[in-house]
């Protein structure tokens, strides 16, 4: 009974089991087809996201070239609107300008013979004052005495005998003869010694040394040391070839200066035929006027001995700002009914001044010459210093003077004198008077 009853339950408990099992299998399995499902469904979200990936790639890459495309676009057509603003800029200002022409134009033919009369009377009075002035002006610079002390100083810096840096070319010579070949106590070395020092004190060698440069003296002093050392047992080559090589650099300095002296010397000699230039100018344009306004001058004889500036003063007397005054008076008087000029009737009759008003354009170019020429100078006179300070200044680095100080001196000393000259000469000519006088004329004028 108790084995049947066992039996019954490992049955029942056995069935229950196999059921459960079974149960869970299918589970599992059901699980399983899940899993897969899902996993399915991830790669095909996975390739899903990587196509659109791919598809926002391409699309951005392409909307990055429109970007750049588009900014490109923008510059060229940014570009395009600056010139179109400068070219309307400058379109203005040309309509501006040819409307103040336009203006200028009507306001000039629309003139009363009154006014064009007394534009032509103001002109004409105030070019002859200005032709002696100019006239005057280069007579100045012709005698100009501004320049002489700075070339003056600039003429000593240049002497190889000059001590004013604390040293000379000369004395150098001297000293190197004694330290590298020849000695005082030698008499043969004495007499070397006097021999180059007359050779060194020659007026023609001690003279100005724009007149002998000093590569020449060099040349003369190291044949004579050759010559020396040739004759000389107690001179080696090694002693020669050491004199050389100190000398050098002195000679070096006194070339540099002499040649900056002498271009500034044919600067000078180059402008004085600009200006002589200028004065042969200027002396046809007064012929022209005061033979314009028939005024009564004799013309320059080309064979003769006066200067241009000397011929001029004859002419003024004659032919100036108050005679020109006066020569308008007595025609304005002529023409007076009742205290009214007919300045019609004036300008028929005389012509001439009509005529002669023509050339005040070539009167405002006279003057820019004369400004351009005056600048030359000035710069010429600010080069020559700037390169003369430093020559001097280099002078000091290589420890030519043992006086350094005294070479730094001279330089204040020449920046000083550059100064005075430059204004000496600035006051002298007194341009702003010129250029006044220029300002009062009216160089346009229409055709009647």
């Amino acid at each position: 009974m108790k084995k049947s009853l066992f039996l019954l339950l490992f049955f029942v408990f056995g069935t229950i089991y196999t059921v459960s099992a079974q149960d869970s299998v299918a589970l599992i399995l059901k699980a399983i087809d899940e899993l897969r499902s899902q996993q399915a469904q991830l790669q095909q979200q996975n390739k899903d996201f990587v196509r659109r990936y791919q598809l926002l790639s391409n699309q951005r890459q392409q909307d990055s070239l429109k970007v750049l495309a588009l900014t490109d676009s923008l510059k060229n057509r940014s570009n395009q609107i600056n010139l179109l603003s400068s070219d309307l800029g400058l379109y203005k200002e040309t309509v501006e300008k040819n409307d103040a022409i336009v203006k200028g134009v009507t306001r000039r033919v629309e003139l009363t013979d009154e006014a064009r009369y007394k534009m032509v009377r103001t002109n004409l009075i105030h070019s002859a004052e200005f032709f002696e002035v100019l006239n005057d002006r280069l007579n100045t610079l012709y005698a100009i005495n501004q320049v002489e002390s700075y070339r003056t100083m600039l003429n000593s810096l240049n002497n190889p005998a000059d001590e004013t840096l604390g040293f000379s070319y000369n004395d150098k010579v001297m000293q190197l003869m004694e330290k590298k070949l020849v000695s005082k106590k030698d008499k043969g070395g004495k007499k070397i010694l006097n021999i180059a020092n007359m050779l060194l004190q020659d007026p023609v060698v001690s003279n100005i040394a724009s007149a002998t440069p000093v590569i020449n003296i060099a040349t003369s002093v190291i044949g004579f040391v050759s010559g020396i050392a040739a004759q000389r047992k107690d001179v080696s080559e090694n002693d020669v070839q050491e004199f050389k090589n100190e000398l050098e650099k002195y000679t070096a300095y006194y070339a540099r200066l002499n040649l900056v002296n002498a271009r500034f010397a044919n600067n000078i000699d180059n402008y004085q035929v600009q200006t002589t230039n200028l004065h042969d100018k200027l002396t046809e344009y007064v012929n022209l006027h005061a033979k314009g306004l028939k005024f009564n001058v004799k013309i320059k004889e080309p064979e003769g001995n006066a200067t241009n500036g000397e011929y001029l003063l004859t002419v003024f007397r004659v032919y100036n700002k108050s005679a020109v005054m006066a020569y308008f008076d007595k025609i304005e008087k002529e023409f007076n009914r009742g205290g009214k000029v007919d300045y019609s009737k004036l300008m028929s009759k005389y012509p001439h001044i009509m005529e002669a008003n023509k050339k005040i354009e070539d009167v405002i170019y006279l003057y820019k010459e004369f400004d351009y020429l005056y600048g030359q100078y000035i710069s010429m006179i600010d080069e020559n210093s700037r390169n003369t300070i430093v020559i001097l200044e280099g002078a000091v680095e290589q420890n030519l003077s043992s006086e350094p100080k005294k070479v730094k001196a001279q330089i204040n000393v020449l920046k000083n004198k550059k100064g005075e000259a430059v204004n000496g000469i600035r006051r002298a000519v007194n341009l702003p008077r010129l250029k006044d006088i220029v300002n009062i004329l009216d160089s346009y004028y229409p055709a009647l």
